[in-house]
């Protein structure tokens, strides 16, 4: 938009205003013009320079702490589409791993089965990983991956490692298969409420 085809702004008038009035009406007219813009209103002709002055300052300072709000709000927005994955989806993507094995281990046991075990093999068709990612993922899932993690620094209290257990229902430890023991009623510890997984919640559910 060309300047003089601004609606809001009489620049002819401005120009014959600075051209033969003193520069005290200079001062006024630019003032008035940018506080009436500013906050919408048109402020008394009758107001000094001094009064239009602090009602910038006033509306300035306004726009300011609406700045610092939105920018908060901005910032706890994004710091829930984190959690749930919007923005960097790998924290999401490894819930939902999780999440997945959980509902498979809990499809394949039977009514008397309060804990089974899952193998790499089965992680890694279940959750859509390599061998290697199962590994590690069944590493974060019963030891913890930090602070900062999906899981927490010490691991789902209901995962374990199946080799330090002797004995987990109807099934033998036996130390050459590694995998991950999910117990679901609390046989070895704390019990996994399998609804929390259906909504994709894996967080919070750590040991002590």
């Amino acid at each position: 938009m060309d300047e003089d085809d601004d609606p809001n702004r009489n620049y002819d008038k401005a120009r014959v205003i600075e051209e033969n009035e003193p520069e005290d009406r200079h001062h006024d007219l630019a003032v008035q013009t940018f506080v009436t813009e500013l906050s919408g209103e048109a402020l008394s002709s009758n107001a000094g320079l001094i009064e239009k002055t602090f009602r910038t300052l006033d509306f300035i300072e306004e726009l300011l702490i609406r700045v610092e709000e939105v920018e908060k709000e901005n910032t706890r927005l994004r710091e829930r589409l984190d959690a749930f994955g919007d923005i960097g989806v790998e924290k999401t993507s490894k819930q939902s791993k999780i999440a997945s094995i959980v509902q498979y281990a809990d499809n394949l046991r039977n009514e008397d089965q309060g804990a089974i075990k899952i193998l790499p093999k089965n992680v890694c068709g279940v959750a859509n990983v390599s061998r290697r990612y199962a590994y590690d993922l069944i590493d974060d899932m019963i030891h913890g991956d930090g602070e900062n993690g999906t899981v927490g620094p010490d691991g789902f209290a209901w995962a374990h490692d199946p080799t330090k257990i002797d004995q987990y229902g109807s099934l033998e430890k036996k130390e050459s298969q590694k995998g991950i023991l999910i117990d679901f009623e609390g046989i070895h510890g704390e019990p996994l409420s399998v609804n929390k997984f259906n909504t994709g919640s894996t967080t919070k559910e750590v040991a002590d």
